[in-house]
């Protein structure tokens, strides 16, 4: 059912893309003012470059944060693995200390 949905919405996007592309085949030009540099393309191959960039800054940001979130992770485990080895080492050295500490009966 998930996947019938899925395919629904990337159907719908892709008709949108192709209704926005049919409707903005007009060409415009950008410079950026200081520069000598224009780019002349159609409005829609620019609309699509600017999504396309926005979806590979966005996604390296997330990859970013995960790979910390990742780290983090790590070097928490590493910490709880040590301090349970350090409870485990006191534990045990505490054991002998309680049984002579008992009187026998």
């Amino acid at each position: 059912m998930t996947s019938i949905l899925r395919w629904a919405a990337w159907l719908i996007v892709a008709a949108a893309a192709v209704i926005f592309a049919v409707n903005n085949r007009g060409f415009v030009t950008l410079s950026i003012d200081p520069f000598p540099y224009t780019l002349s393309a159609p409005l829609y191959l620019i609309a699509l470059m600017m999504f396309a960039a926005g979806i590979i800054i966005g996604g390296s940001a997330q990859i970013a944060r995960r790979l910390r979130a990742r780290s983090a992770l790590a070097a928490a485990q590493a910490r709880i693995k040590a301090l349970e080895n350090e409870l485990t080492g006191l534990r045990l050295e505490r054991q002998p200390l309680l049984s002579s500490a008992v009187p026998e009966l």
